[in-house]
């Protein structure tokens, strides 16, 4: 198994406490961030149960 970034698990953190909302301005910095969220959506997939619904902007 791979070893997760920062950002990986920042987002894995934020699913599993329930967070269905994240704001922010997107830029160089959060960059990282907003590459685990697409990833965190294309590994759970569109029937997972516990899909945050800020993960819906990417269908």
């Amino acid at each position: 198994m791979a070893k997760q970034t920062v950002a990986e698990q920042f987002v894995d953190i934020l699913v599993r406490a329930g967070v269905r909302r994240l704001y922010g301005v997107v830029g160089d910095s959060l960059n990282p961030v907003v590459d685990a969220i697409r990833h965190a959506l294309v590994t759970a997939g569109p029937s997972a149960p516990e899909r945050p619904s800020w993960t819906r902007w990417r269908r």
